[in-house]
């Protein structure tokens, strides 16, 4: 009986065809179609999900401490030095300023210092972060010497805190110009975030903040380029008459810039202390001269910070000889009085392309500050060439005249 069995089990012809065959790795490959399909889809939601999580981090913790600087912004706030008979006190205003491209602003923060907000590559980096630039701080002390505080520094995050992300735009821009929504002192941030490896999409974020140091609208001091969509121009702080006769305190001078006459500039040096600095340091060997601007035998020169004058190289009325060193060509500069302002627009349209350049000690106003030419090859971009350029918006007052 067993036999019989196996002899039918191996005569048997019944089995799978061949149609059976196709029909069934047909549905196998549909299957793993459909699988692959789902875990693309999964794998892609993942990513995107994955993308917004960073974006939001990243967003976060830059606009956290943007909010942070620009909500304490002091406005309005005096700050008064200079005392003694017959003595004027310099005041300066604090202002929070926007420029007219709306991707810096200036302002003092909270904690009283000077520092303007923008986005920008830094050092080495391949990445646009965000970068606050703090202003030098410093204190009068006796006489004309200035005790330096800090000096000025760039801060910026960590690469590794962007997460693979870097700024793609960041606008900074009045909330509502026409006061009809939001009261004047609040400020509109738009931030736009992108993966320079194009790993994620974009993250685009937006936010209000309120400036609480600011009391009511009449106590407002803000110089405000136009926002997005806004055509408003720019509210010149009023000053004070030119009187170049007048030199001012030690450290100190103005560079006037005046509207509706040409823009040509005028300058005033503050009293040049060279000759009584290096008597007053007797014995010693050297002595501490102060930044300002200063006037020599019809010639302007702008010190943007102290300099430490070597008696051994220089006499008691060598001041030109000490301006002119080639070794002061980063640290003496020339203005030129009634000199061109130059604007970008020239920079687009003009000199470049012309090849009339600014000379040294002319001024180009760019990205709403004011730099001082100091190499007549230096490029238009001035964060290009820094070493062509001197920020001297400090020491910038608009002056009206109809």
């Amino acid at each position: 009986m067993n036999r019989k069995k196996v002899r039918d089990a191996v005569s048997d012809r019944k089995g799978v065809t061949l149609i059976e065959l196709i029909v069934t790795f047909a549905l196998i490959s549909l299957f793993v179609v459909l699988s692959c399909q789902v875990m693309a889809s999964a794998m892609n939601l993942y990513h995107k999900i994955q993308g917004i999580n960073y974006g939001r981090q990243v967003s976060d913790t830059l606009m956290d401490k943007i909010v942070g600087e620009i909500a304490g912004a002091q406005v309005g706030i005096k700050q008064v030095s200079g005392e003694g008979k017959g003595k004027a006190a310099a005041s300066t205003e604090h202002s929070l300023i926007i420029d007219n491209s709306g991707n810096k602003i200036d302002l003092y923060d909270g904690s009283g210092s000077h520092i303007y907000i923008t986005s920008d590559k830094y050092k080495n980096s391949d990445i646009k972060q965000l970068i606050i630039f703090y202003y030098r701080v410093e204190t009068t002390e006796k006489g004309s010497e200035k005790k330096v505080i800090y000096e000025p520094v760039n801060w910026t995050f960590d690469e590794k805190a962007y997460l693979g992300y870097e700024i793609k735009e960041l606008q900074f821009s009045l909330a509502d110009p026409s006061g009809n929504i939001y009261s004047p002192n609040v400020i509109r941030i738009d931030l736009t975030l992108k993966h320079h490896q194009n790993k994620y999409g974009d993250y685009s974020a937006t936010r209000y903040v309120e400036c609480y140091n600011f009391q009511s609208e009449d106590e407002l001091d803000m110089i405000i380029g136009p926002g997005k969509g806004d055509k408003e121009e720019p509210v010149d702080p009023p000053t004070p008459p030119v009187n170049p006769d007048s030199p001012d305190e030690v450290g100190d001078g103005k560079i006037y810039i005046h509207h509706n006459k040409d823009e040509v500039l005028n300058i005033k040096a503050a009293k040049n202390p060279y000759k009584k600095l290096y008597k007053e340091s007797s014995d010693a060997n050297t002595f501490i001269f102060p930044a300002g601007i200063y006037k020599e035998n019809d010639t302007y020169y702008f010190f943007p910070k102290d300099v430490v004058v070597n008696k051994n190289d220089y006499k008691e009325n060598d001041f030109d000889k000490f301006c002119n060193n080639d070794n002061m060509r980063n640290k003496c500069h020339i203005i030129l009085d009634k000199g061109r302002i130059y604007t970008e627009e020239d920079a687009e349209y003009g000199w470049w392309k012309s090849g009339s350049k600014p000379s040294r000690g002319n001024i180009y106003i760019y990205q709403g500050r004011y730099y001082l030419c100091n190499d007549e090859g230096a490029s238009p971009n001035v964060g290009a060439n820094p070493y062509g350029w001197v920020d001297v918006t400090s020491y910038v007052e608009i002056k009206n005249e109809n």
